[in-house]
């Protein structure tokens, strides 16, 4: 009966385990040094020898001439256990077996000493298929089993394990094969088979197994049961559905290229030509991925290290990267990803390949992935033309040309005159700057946006011309209501009302926040011995008190006159109207960051 390959060519020794050397090296000093666990764990994804390592180290516990921790595989037990009539060795599929009562029975079998070898041995297969009470029903007898069981479980889930049953295996991570280990044993299988096969038929064989030597074997056997003696890649993309790369890189160029018709026509050959429109979708996926390893690591000798490509197929990869960005790349993912799921649950392929092209091709958004993509696609023809020795642009001030009036007018500076442009840009700059001991405060004189009261507006001061630029400049008020002062002082004469400003100024640096505000509702009067202050309304002249802003004024006063007289507060015949009482301007004072001190 004709055997597999990839049973026909299990590893029979550890050393024929490609690519786990960091387990099987343990495992055979283990062996050597007789420290054996009772429960192991292999764990990995398909195909990488998780089976095979745990049949070769069944064997090698059991051996009766290990060679240094590898079966003999010539001993009673070696043969029995490699022609499966090794009682002692007990293999378990859990995806069949995986209710209680399984479990059960196991639990009662391994109290019996072996029956014909040293240890009884129970490999179990995709172990992570064991429901919860199975394992907990393990959980005992694999924490204190009899020192004559041991326990390997195999799965490519391990997730799925309990804490419980974790803590207590020794783990081991299966690595996926390399590329260059799955070429290396299929060339050397196809030799001894008398076989021969191409390199680019073994590179196409390694990428289609993706890590697993298992499925390498499995489309090997299927490409040789077809009666050839001699394999090559079209031999080997036929059987498999795969896309040939050269198809890829001129589908693919036609994409980039912004082609459709091309892009279609692509589409419409590999239809008809029998082609699995899935496949396509995978092949364009894993193209654009390798472009993407090749743009992001610079197009050098690494990424080349990285994808395990020919050179031919490198060649494309810079050439392609060269004149695509890091985003467009992304987007060229995502939208055939997206197409392969959706694939799912379309009945036409074909219309799904045919979609994700015209999405390929369609313009990007104007979302920040599509600006995004848009300047890195800039850049990467500025830095085109750059290299093509062209001057992309040039920094340039726009001039205007001043008429010939204006030329002879302008005397050119001599020599001497001439200001180093240095000099020039400090000094310019050196005009906006503040000074420390400038007075920014003016952010103190705040007037809150709501009127403080009600102003008639007469039909007459509506129709008042506007004044002139000039007329403007002249009568245009300082510090809130200088008009109000000016009003107020126009008949008096004296020191104090010839410096009622400054004295103000002054007294405002040690007052509260809306000193200015009350201040300007008042009128001054000024005598020999004292100066009367008349407020209009009655709630910024109690305001006024409390605050003790006579006393403030006069220290104002000494300070700039040298006189000490008396501020006087008083309260203008005319009544205040009942909306402006003083609990109102209160509630609307109540704004104002400076809030109403009471003493």
């Amino acid at each position: 009966m004709y055997q597999a390959l990839y049973r026909k060519w299990r590893p029979k020794v550890f050393e024929d385990v490609l690519g786990q050397s960091h387990i099987t090296d343990t495992l055979k000093n283990q062996i050597v040094s007789h420290k054996l666990s009772h429960a192991y764990l292999f764990s990995g994804s398909r195909g990488t020898g998780k089976t095979s390592t745990a049949k070769i180290l069944s064997r090698a516990v059991n051996c009766e001439n290990p060679v240094n921790g590898n079966p003999c595989n010539e001993c009673h037990a070696c043969q029995t256990a490699l022609n499966g009539s090794a009682v002692d060795i007990i293999e378990i599929d859990a995806a069949s077996n995986n209710r209680v009562d399984d479990v059960r029975i196991i639990r009662d079998e391994v109290v019996y000493t072996p029956a014909d070898l040293k240890y009884k041995v129970y490999i179990i297969d995709e172990a992570h298929m064991l429901t919860n009470q199975a394992f907990n029903a393990l959980l005992k007898t694999l924490e204190e089993p009899p020192a004559h069981v041991i326990f390997i479980f195999a799965t490519t889930e391990p997730h799925k394990f309990p804490a419980t049953i974790l803590s207590r295996c020794q783990r081991f991570d299966f690595k996926r094969i390399t590329p260059f280990d799955t070429e290396k044993r299929i060339r050397q299988i196809t030799a001894q088979d008398g076989y021969s096969i191409t390199d680019e038929a073994l590179g196409l064989l390694a990428r289609i197994a993706d890590g697993s030597m298992r499925d390498a074997l499995s489309v090997l056997d299927q490409c040789l049961s077809s009666g050839v003696t001699s394999i090559d890649f079209e031999h080997v993309a036929k059987i498999t559905g795969t896309s040939d790369p050269n198809f890829i890189y001129e589908f693919s160029q036609h994409v980039i290229d912004g082609d459709l018709k091309a892009s279609f026509t692509d589409i419409k050959s590999a239809y008809e030509n029998g082609r699995d429109m899935e496949r396509i979708l995978e092949d364009l996926i894993a193209h654009f991925r390798s472009v993407l390893i090749t743009k992001t690591l610079d197009c050098k000798d690494s990424a080349l290290e990285i994808l395990m490509a020919t050179k031919t197929a490198f060649t494309v990869y810079v050439r392609q990267a060269n004149v695509l960005s890091v985003q467009r790349l992304l987007r060229y993912l995502d939208t055939l990803s997206e197409a392969i799921s959706s694939g799912k649950y379309l009945h036409n392929p074909r219309l799904c390949v045919e979609v994700a092209v015209t999405a390929m091709l369609n313009r990007p958004g104007d979302d920040l992935a599509g600006l995004v993509e848009r300047m890195q696609e800039l850049e990467l023809e500025l830095a085109r033309l750059k290299a093509g020795g062209v001057t992309v642009y040039k920094e340039t001030v726009p001039v205007m040309v001043p008429s010939e009036s204006f030329v002879s007018k302008v005397e050119e500076p001599s020599e001497e005159e001439e200001i180093p442009m240095a000099e020039q840009t400090e000094e310019f700059y050196a005009q906006d700057i503040v000074s420390s001991e400038q007075d920014v405060s003016y952010y103190e004189d705040f007037v809150p946006d709501y009127p403080t009261e009600d102003i008639p507006v007469s039909d007459e001061s509506l129709n008042q011309p506007i004044p002139s630029e000039e007329e403007a400049v002249e009568t245009t008020p300082s510090e809130f209501s200088e008009d109000v002062r000016a009003e107020s002082v126009s008949d008096q004469s004296g020191a104090i009302t010839a410096v009622w400003a400054t004295v103000l100024e002054t007294a405002k640096q040690k007052a509260d926040f809306g000193f200015s505000r009350i201040m300007a509702d008042s009128k001054l009067v000024e005598s020999e011995d004292n100066v009367e202050l008349f407020f209009q309304n009655e709630a910024f002249l109690n305001i006024a008190k409390m605050n003790q802003y006579d006393t403030l004024i006069a220290n104002a006063v000494a300070q700039i006159t040298g006189k000490n007289i008396r501020i006087k507060f008083r309260a203008e015949t005319k009544s205040t109207d009942k909306e402006d009482s003083f609990h109102q301007l209160l509630s609307r004072l109540d704004g104002i960051q400076g809030k109403v001190t009471f003493k």
